[in-house]
């Protein structure tokens, strides 16, 4: 699926794209990864900031927020990737194959069964040149559905590093048509849910030498009216549970950073 941008998109304003239908009704189908081609004008990348998909007409914006700024672009076309691919998740008839504890975990890549869109957002300045997002999916007829055997029930998230189980369990799931945007990545999951989750952050205030720098609204770090560049999660009174399974860092070549680490329960991950 391919959605294409032509002309003005004003500073600070949405470009919501016109859905497009999956072929047949009697298809499904995942998102499993999407390429970005950038605005530039005349070799300089023009301020297109941020941008999520639509499933079903309903927005990922809580869980998936992706940069299309073309010097940090997470999502550039895949030849440029050297294998370094962000997907939002494994396809259903991989996670099958994964052992059966990680299944469900594997299988977030958000399902639809009518149809894609788009929102990209425009920055400080007018976005002028044409931009391109590709939505790279796997569909699925519904008789084929039938050939792939139920997702193995999850029975728990072992936690080595900290000596605990995270009680989170969640039943075998049969994959059809009915069931579809109940498994991992759809959304109308029931009982515990799964999604995938990507969000992406610049420094806003000024760094300090020998000073960690956390990613954090109520310090000042992040703006204050883009709560989608929050870093800092609070789950001690929440029943959810973050499962971090990369990071991504991108400086400019005098930035003079020392080290990049994830402050969990306190304690650093990498230690040093």
């Amino acid at each position: 699926f391919e959605f294409k941008h032509s002309g003005h998109l004003a500073a600070g304003n949405p470009w919501r794209a016109t859905a497009q239908k999956i072929a047949k009704p009697d298809e499904v189908g995942e998102i499993v990864y999407a390429e970005v081609l950038s605005p530039k004008t005349g070799g300089g990348a023009e301020a297109l900031v941020r941008w999520y998909p639509v499933t079903d007409g309903k927005p990922w914006s809580e869980y998936l927020n992706l940069d299309p700024f073309f010097p940090s672009n997470m999502t550039p076309e895949k030849r440029l990737l050297l294998d370094n691919l962000v997907a939002f998740g494994d396809p259903i008839l991989t996670a099958r194959k994964a052992p059966s504890a990680e299944q469900q975990l594997r299988a977030t890549c958000p399902k639809f069964n009518e149809g894609l869109s788009v929102v990209a957002w425009a920055g400080d300045t007018d976005v002028n040149a044409d931009f391109k997002i590709r939505l790279w999916c796997m569909i699925y007829p519904t008789e084929q559905l039938a050939a792939i055997r139920p997702l193995e029930a999850m029975p728990g998230i072992a936690d080595i590093a900290r000596q605990r189980a995270i009680p989170l369990t969640k039943a075998a799931m049969p994959v059809d048509y009915m069931n579809w945007r109940k498994l991992p990545g759809g959304q109308m999951q029931e009982g515990v849910k799964i999604y995938p989750f990507m969000r992406f952050v610049r420094n806003h205030a000024a760094t300090t030498p020998n000073f960690p720098y956390s990613f954090q609204i109520r310090l000042g770090n992040v703006p204050g009216d883009a709560p989608w560049q929050e870093l800092y999660f609070d789950l001690s009174e929440e029943r959810n549970c973050l499962i971090w399974k990369g990071l991504g860092v991108r400086v400019d070549g005098l930035a003079h950073l020392y080290k990049t680490y994830l402050r969990i329960a306190g304690f650093d991950h990498p230690k040093d």
